[in-house]
């Protein structure tokens, strides 16, 4: 029997779009400095490949790593005016989130499992009025990203890997990343993305079929 669900935040519960870092725009404004085109695709980069190269989240080495990915210094106080500009943008749920978030938490425990900043996140979800489901938000600022097996037990905190069960929709972090660590998970695949890999998975198009499963 089930007793905590884990969700993925990002493309999961809250829709990101490129148009998500249209916040750095106004992150460089509040600091006066030019922000060019070629700049702003750097940083954006920098901040893909950063999981490429560490296995948690800290400013310091996310500042060392675009500053070097820039050639330049930039003022640290950049990267906490930016995740406040995130954690205030105006982003959406993914269909349905409401509705089962609602319906679940009346039976399991909600914990979000993200590979970012817990404080943005968190203020995120709060702004989107859903916090108020979830029992946990953990970023990996606070334990080894997705798809770490010590982020997926820290998520299953007390439980049983075996009474949890992880929902997200990338397949390598979310999905492989909780088998490993010996969770059972769902593939949020509202895109139907096809594997490569012949690997039999439970997969769902829409959150509103969790209904149906848990």
């Amino acid at each position: 029997m089930k007793k905590r669900i884990i969700f993925d935040q990002d493309n999961t519960l809250v829709t990101w779009t490129d148009d998500s870092y249209n916040t750095l725009d106004t992150t460089f404004k509040k600091l006066e400095i030019p922000l060019t085109k070629e700049d702003k695709e750097i940083i954006i980069e920098a901040i893909c490949e950063y999981e490429d190269y560490y296995d948690t989240y800290t400013k310091t080495n996310m500042i060392d790593f675009v500053n070097k990915k820039l050639n330049k210094t930039l003022p640290n106080i950049w990267l906490d005016i930016w995740l406040e500009e995130l954690s205030n943008r105006d982003s959406i749920l993914e269909p349905n989130v409401l509705e089962i978030l609602e319906y679940l938490s009346q039976k399991y425990e909600i914990i979000v499992l993200t590979n970012w900043f817990t404080y943005s996140q968190k203020n995120n979800l709060n702004k989107l009025q859903v916090l108020q489901y979830i029992n946990l938000v953990i970023g990996t600022d606070q334990v080894k990203n997705k798809p770490n097996k010590e982020a997926f037990l820290k998520a299953c905190g007390n439980v049983p890997v075996e009474e949890c069960i992880m929902i997200g929709d990338s397949f390598k972090t979310d999905i492989l990343g909780a088998y490993e660590a010996g969770l059972d998970a769902i593939w949020y695949n509202p895109k139907n993305k096809q594997l490569k890999q012949k690997i039999k998975v439970k997969q769902i198009n829409n959150l509103i079929e969790l209904k149906e499963i848990l």
